[in-house]
Parts: C-alpha cells; sequence; structure tokens
C-alpha cells in the first residue's frame, strides 16, 4: 500500500469520527498521530502499522485542516452533485470520502484529479459498500465534468 493511500485512509478516520462533533478534526489528527495511539491502532488497523513518513504527515495535516475549513463549501458541492439525494441520506463514511476526494481536487492540483476519484472509489469499497462506491463515482466524476 503506498504512503499516500494510508494517509488518505486515515484522513478518512479522522474524517469520520469528526462527524460526530465531539472534537475538531486537528484534535483527533493529533490524538491518532501520537505515537503510543497510533501502536495501539495497529493491532486493529494495519494502516497503523508504520508511522507515515514526514511528507505524508504533512499532506494529512494539510487535508485535514482543508477539510475542515471548507467543510461547508465541500457538503454544498455534494450536495448539488448527488442528484435526488440529501445530504443528510448520505452516510458518514461515504461523506468523509467524498469531502476528502473533493477537497484533493480543489485544492490539490498536484494530484490528479482521476487519482483522488479512484482512491475514493476504492476507499469506499473497503469501508462502505459497493453500491456506495458507485455513489462516489457519480458524484465526482459529475463534479470533474461540471466543475459545478
Amino acid at each position: 500500500m503506498s504512503e499516500r493511500r494510508r494517509a488518505r485512509e486515515i484522513a478518512l478516520h479522522v474524517v469520520y469520527e469528526g462527524s460526530f462533533g465531539a472534537d475538531s478534526f486537528d484534535g483527533i489528527l493529533n490524538r491518532r498521530l501520537s505515537g503510543e495511539s497510533f501502536r495501539s491502532l495497529a493491532d486493529d488497523l494495519p494502516v497503523y502499522g508504520e508511522e507515515l513518513p514526514v511528507v505524508e504527515c504533512t499532506y494529512l495535516r494539510t487535508l485535514i485542516g482543508g477539510i475542515e475549513e471548507k467543510k461547508l463549501l465541500l457538503d454544498d458541492i455534494i450536495s448539488k452533485n448527488s442528484h435526488n439525494w440529501k445530504l443528510e441520506r448520505i452516510s458518514r463514511i461515504g461523506r468523509a470520502v467524498l469531502e476528502i476526494a473533493l477537497y484533493e481536487i480543489l485544492e490539490m492540483p498536484d494530484i490528479d484529479v482521476s487519482v483522488s476519484i479512484n482512491e475514493a472509489v476504492e476507499l469506499a469499497k473497503n469501508y462502505d459498500s459497493e453500491e456506495a462506491a458507485s455513489f462516489v463515482n457519480g458524484v465526482l466524476g459529475g463534479y470533474a465534468k461540471s466543475g459545478a
């Protein structure tokens, strides 16, 4: 598994946990990246098996901070591109996947749009369902084509 893929998966955990509103995304991320927490999670989740390289920690912090800052914009884009679906009907994990990919598409031009979409679909398959993966693909593909 690539380091960037691992960072996205950790971002998914952080954004999902943050969707419950008990703590800021940054607070959750700081706890996750602490050595003790990281090691304790490794028993249940292989993605935490090794510490992330500095460059991926930087990417992860940028991603998490940006999603938290632009949450309303990201949710607006999701709403506009999830035809006949209210935001509340989308699973928390599905929304988190969409927010990660949309932030990359909007704010990280060094990441190809197709890579962001493919990675989001894989995250949805692994953490949600095949139907969710198709939904994520449709929302992101529609946004990528229309830019709205």
